[in-house]
């Protein structure tokens, strides 16, 4: 899901460059945004598996060591401006990523997140991180949020 940014960027006026990187589906999109392991979807993974996540710090080191590199090299970028935007478990990897390597990335949008997944830790890591390089953060939440998965938590 694109969020049709091919479509908002043929038509504006905007001089920039989009990278967006495909995950993978169910339980494996979960463990590769998850930054640390959690079990608080218990009831949706199998019998043996422990939790689910913790695979996140590996995407975004890909991410800032790797995939970067690649697209600075190959392409006109402007290395210092560099910005990274999920929705649910991506404002969750997006929130992190920006809390362990600020210097990569000046802007940050966290759409929607999924902060549910992991929020005692992610709530600490906020505290701890100097997020003074971060020029701007967009957070939000809308007022119609799905909540069939925070109640199925619940049972």
């Amino acid at each position: 899901m694109s969020w049709r940014i091919g479509d908002y960027l043929d038509q504006s006026d905007l001089d920039v460059i989009v990278v967006g990187i495909d995950c993978n589906e169910g339980l494996k999109r979960l463990d590769e945004y998850g930054p640390w392991k959690s079990n608080e979807m218990s009831d949706v993974f199998s019998a043996e598996r422990q939790s689910i996540g913790g695979e996140g710090k590996e995407y975004v080191e890909f991410i800032v060591h790797e995939l970067k590199s690649m697209i600075d090299e190959m392409y006109r970028t402007l290395p210092g401006e560099t910005s990274m935007a999920g929705s649910s478990m991506g404002g969750l990897i997006s929130t992190y990523a920006a809390c362990v390597h600020p210097h990569a990335f000046k802007r940050v949008a966290s759409i929607s997140s999924a902060y549910w997944f992991n929020q005692k830790e992610i709530e600490e890591l906020i505290k701890e991180s100097d997020l003074s390089n971060i020029e701007r953060f967009y957070m939000d939440i809308g007022t119609k949020e799905n909540t069939e998965s925070m109640t199925i938590l619940h049972t």
